[in-house]
């Protein structure tokens, strides 16, 4: 029986003992008979009873609230804890992409150095080349001293 059908059950057996009091004086100084305070009695039992179910009810159903919120708060502390240390691995991993960028960022910068060094190399080269040409195509005024000056130029440059 659920609480609210013990409640009006009792309530409706303590109306029907109230009703079967006499209700004039003489006759209220008679006690109750051994029928109505069984009745009664039996009531209060009744009740009794339900609360009790109802309590124990609620106890069991507490246990179990309690034991979902402690595995959700294990649940919780275990996800804070893998976020923190996936945090503090993105962390490490920033600090080394950055350092990389850095290295990166030096070693770009001398390659564009040794570029602009080649680069001046190669136009240094190409200018002796093009003087070449033109000593090797100028015309021999002397065919003995032209042949001395063409290695003597070349050795110098």
């Amino acid at each position: 029986m659920k609480m609210p059908q013990v409640i009006i059950l009792l309530l409706t057996i303590l109306v029907q003992a109230g009703t079967g009091f006499p209700t004039d004086r003489a006759r209220r100084e008679k006690h109750a008979s051994w029928d109505d305070v069984n009745v009664v009695a039996h009531g209060l039992l009744q009740l009794g009873q339900g609360l009790k179910e109802h309590v124990d009810k609620t106890k069991a159903q507490m246990r179990d609230v309690n034991s979902k919120l402690k595995t959700f708060n294990g649940t919780v502390s275990e996800l804070e804890r893998m976020q923190e240390e996936q945090g503090e691995a993105l962390i490490a991993q920033s600090k080394e992409a950055q350092g990389r960028y850095r290295l990166l960022a030096e070693l770009g910068q001398e390659v564009k150095v040794e570029v602009g060094e080649v680069k001046r190399q190669t136009e240094d080269i190409k200018s002796r080349m093009d003087r070449m040409e033109e000593v090797l195509t100028e015309p021999a005024l002397d065919s003995n001293d032209s042949d001395h000056e063409r290695v003597s130029f070349i050795q110098v440059s």
